[in-house]
């Protein structure tokens, strides 16, 4: 099967180059291969596999990579404060949200922003509200609010892969 494939840093090519199949107006899905991760949870993995896509948060005329959780579970989208600051978001000027089941057993506080997200090797960006939080324990997640507004993401774990539609990609093709 023809397609692009995201792996590592960057747009791997089966078929067809990359540019040609996601350029402006494609409807295909992009294929992210899940990331192995270091398994903090238990001593005896060394690693766990998870769906970990690149993003690119976008607040004024600043920018910021981040590798971030696809999170069926999450309700919201989250980052780590240093993000926000590097944004330059005055982050305690946000909207508290207190968040729970993030970080074991414990209510996280965020400070809730609008910003703007783009997936690496998609073209558009989407409006979101995100919150910020000092938990050690977030880094980047990808929740239902604002994420899956916005895009279908169909995971294969079994195969490694998971994959992901814009909304506009969806109606451009139909469906």
């Amino acid at each position: 099967m023809a397609g692009c494939y995201v792996g590592g840093f960057g747009l791997q090519v089966f078929g067809r180059k990359c540019e040609q199949e996601h350029k402006e107006g494609s409807t295909a899905p992009m294929k992210f291969k899940y990331r192995k991760t270091p398994d903090d949870t238990d001593p005896s993995k060394r690693w766990i596999a998870r769906p970990i896509l690149q993003v690119r948060l976008y607040h004024g005329l600043k920018h910021q990579d981040i590798r971030s959780l696809v999170d069926s579970g999450a309700d919201d989208c989250i980052f780590h404060t240093s993000v926000g600051e590097r944004l330059g978001i005055d982050v305690q000027a946000g909207r508290l949200k207190p968040f729970a089941g993030i970080a074991a057993g414990h209510f996280v506080d965020a400070y809730m922003h609008s910003i703007q997200m783009q997936i690496q090797g998609f073209s558009e960006k989407i409006d979101l509200e995100v919150g910020f939080t000092d938990s050690d324990w977030v880094s980047g997640i990808l929740g239902q609010s604002g994420f899956f507004d916005n895009y279908r993401v169909t995971f294969e774990r079994f195969r490694g892969r998971f994959e992901v539609t814009s909304r506009a990609r969806l109606r451009l093709s139909g469906t």
